[in-house]
């Protein structure tokens, strides 16, 4: 017996049902995304947006390069990922500016989406 199959029966019948996930790393957000996603439900997926919209001359970009400066740059000319992280790690004051640039950008396109 396939147990999501009542829940399938209710998503087509609820389309304009809105689902949150939320947890810490490896929680297993992404297996159950997978999940509704194989249900045919839209999944929008907020650290893939974040992602885009973090890459060269996109809107996030420029904002982190103008505070951040250029030694979050790798050699390709994109976002260090990981210099980014270490410079933020340890300083609450940088992970909230970072933060403020980004979050209203990704509320936005959720938003865009729903």
């Amino acid at each position: 017996m396939n147990l999501l199959k009542p829940f399938q029966h209710f998503c087509e019948m609820n389309n304009s049902l809105k689902i949150g996930l939320t947890g810490g790393i490896a929680s297993g957000k992404s297996i159950v995304a997978n999940l509704f996603s194989n249900l045919g439900v839209s999944v929008i997926d907020a650290d893939k947006i974040s992602h885009h919209l973090t890459t060269k001359n996109k809107p996030a970009f420029e904002e982190i390069l103008e505070h951040f400066g250029e030694e979050v740059l790798g050699n390709d000319g994109e976002l260090d990922r990981k210099k980014l992280r270490r410079i933020i790690f340890n300083n609450k004051t940088l992970k909230n500016d970072l933060e403020h640039i980004i979050h209203p950008k990704v509320s936005e396109a959720i938003n865009k989406e729903v």
